[in-house]
């Protein structure tokens, strides 16, 4: 079994018309990232999780980032990520395939005066590149393509990337940043459309 979770074609339309754009500023909250773009536009990017259920995983999700066109309106507790960036040159999709390991015991934990009682714990397995698969069993682990983040590279040398972790519920964003080491070796970016 194979899940596609891509971004859907309107969202990678909002994309493409962004280039050429002036990005004025970029914000971020604790889930979400806003893109401020000139006469009091926004693009929003928030989480998006996705059903991909297995036999030994029947409530298992992926997230993916969702790209949302609107109007000016405040995340509340955001911060100011960066401003002036340029315009939009390029825009890339970053894409990922991983599986969900297997169920397996995991004892109780104390984490910030918080106990978590045992139970049973499995997470992703990102596959390293677009020639791997996931193992030969695979009604047991079934192989998600995700569209994991994107990318914006502006005329003035910078690169501004919104991404998800897969699990989390959460976009984050990194301006002129590495993506997080547990993505940076397993993402293949796709052109989304061509420098201008």
């Amino acid at each position: 079994m194979i899940y596609e979770v891509r971004l859907a074609e309107s969202e990678r339309d909002l994309l493409r018309r962004l280039r050429g754009t002036l990005i004025e500023s970029i914000w971020r909250d604790g889930w979400s990232s806003l893109i401020c773009l000139p006469a009091e536009t926004i693009v929003q990017i928030v989480p998006d999780e996705i059903p991909t259920p297995g036999p030994f995983h029947p409530y298992a999700d992926v997230t993916r980032p969702r790209v949302i066109h609107g109007e000016h309106q405040p995340l509340g507790g955001a911060e100011l990520v960066a401003r002036a960036l340029g315009r939009v040159r390029s825009i890339a999709v970053l894409e990922a395939q991983l599986f969900f390991s297997s169920p397996r015991y995991a004892p109780s934990i104390d984490i910030l005066g918080v106990s978590i009682p045992e139970g049973v714990e499995y997470g992703p397995v990102f596959l390293d590149g677009p020639a791997c698969s996931a193992p030969a069993n695979d009604d047991f682990a079934p192989l998600v393509r995700l569209d994991i983040a994107f990318e914006l590279s502006t005329d003035l040398d910078h690169t501004v990337t919104f991404y998800t972790n897969a699990v989390g519920y959460f976009v984050r964003v990194a301006v002129d940043d590495r993506l997080p080491a547990e993505l940076a070796g397993v993402v293949r970016r796709v052109a989304l459309d061509g420098d201008w």
